[in-house]
């Protein structure tokens, strides 16, 4: 079976994470996937060395969402001969404007059409004519319980078609781990450091600083890049200078973060850094630039799942005041409960999720 994947952004995100690692689980089910790598003008990284070294096949086309509709009927064209010369058998689309060309693709070559949602903003769907759009698509699947509300909100679909699609981890990659102390306590967090994200990030830092006085040992670590990295950068400089010691590092992204998590105590953050997290037995707090999803914990593990680990739904806002209390419990020390990594495996397992997405695809290939 050939799937040609296409997105409108391929680069450092949750997106380019989830189909790298579900690619690299269904070709060991004999799932063929051809990912189309947008050509990005403002590109933040090469990805087709990470495609290159899981051995995945991908082509090269605009379908990035500045350029998409600039090039629609180029990329059209370039696609079609893809799907006719590889003898595609699905296609899977993920974001709003790759939508419209895969419907496009659907209509005139009659392969089924699966969507991806990955998150609750406006930029997830079209902003008009949705459900038009929709009727195309033989299944949606959202990557939480929050997504697939936000779907059925807005566009009118069967709900039998909608499914849960969560993020899948490669837990054979992110194992559990033992740390060497070092006298300190290494906070980890991962982010991108754009506009969207900078009320969290922010918060981060200015919590750190407030606990440093009562916490000395107190570290942190910050990867992510974005268009607000100079600006972050420059807040570490300021809040170093204040402090009179380096507490905060800004080291921009890192492409495996397997190290980093494991030579860290605690990490912060949303979505699958929290699943690679406990996948490496580390705490983790759920900081989203809306709200405190607080420590993982056994009991709280099934609400933070619903929203894809966004803390979303959360009773506290994001700010440094809210943010510290949570730092000053993590910092007298917090013992990693195994039974968390037990339900993540359990429902974010990528070999077990691949098997999932392949009885999907055949269903629609086959039925």
């Amino acid at each position: 079976m050939t799937v040609l994947v296409i997105p409108n952004y391929f680069d450092r995100d949750g997106v380019t994470s989830k189909i790298l690692t579900e690619a690299k689980a269904l070709a060991g089910l004999d799932v063929r996937l051809i990912i189309v790598v947008p050509r990005n003008p403002l590109a933040k990284a090469d990805i087709t060395a990470r495609l290159q070294a899981l051995g995945l096949r991908y082509i090269f086309a605009m379908t990035h969402f500045r350029t998409l509709y600039f090039f629609f009927p180029f990329s059209l064209i370039k696609l079609g001969r893809i799907i006719r010369k590889e003898q595609v058998d699905l296609l899977h689309v993920h974001a709003r404007k790759a939508l419209v060309l895969g419907v496009v693709l659907n209509w005139l070559h009659k392969i089924p059409l699966v969507f991806t949602i990955h998150g609750t903003s406006r930029r997830e769907l079209p902003l008009a004519f949705k459900s038009f759009w929709f009727r195309s698509v033989a299944r949606v699947m959202a990557v939480s319980e929050e997504c697939a509300a936000f779907f059925q909100a807005r566009v009118r679909y069967p709900a039998q078609r909608l499914l849960i699609g969560r993020n899948g981890i490669d837990f054979s990659h992110f194992r559990d781990s033992v740390r060497e102390r070092n006298g300190y306590l290494n906070l980890l967090y991962v982010s991108r450091l754009d506009r969207d994200k900078r009320l969290a990030v922010e918060a981060v830092m200015d919590a750190t600083a407030g606990i440093f006085p009562r916490r000395p040992q107190i570290r942190l670590r910050i990867l992510g890049h974005g268009r607000q990295y100079g600006k972050i950068k420059k807040k570490a400089r300021a809040i170093n200078s204040a402090a009179g010691r380096d507490i905060v590092a800004v080291e921009g992204w890192a492409d495996d973060l397997a190290g980093p998590i494991a030579n860290a105590d605690v990490i912060m953050g949303v979505g699958r850094c929290v699943l690679e997290a406990i996948a490496c037995g580390r705490p983790v707090l759920v900081v989203g630039n809306e709200k405190i999803g607080g420590l993982v914990t056994k009991e709280n593990f099934p609400s933070l799942q619903k929203a894809n680990f966004s803390g979303r739904g959360a009773a506290l806002p994001i700010c440094s005041e809210n943010l510290m209390p949570e730092l000053e419990k993590v910092s007298s020390g917090v013992v990693f409960d195994k039974r968390i990594r037990a339900l993540a495996f359990a429902g974010h397992d990528a070999a077990k999720l691949a098997r999932q997405i392949k009885e999907i695809y055949l269903e629609l290939t086959e039925g």
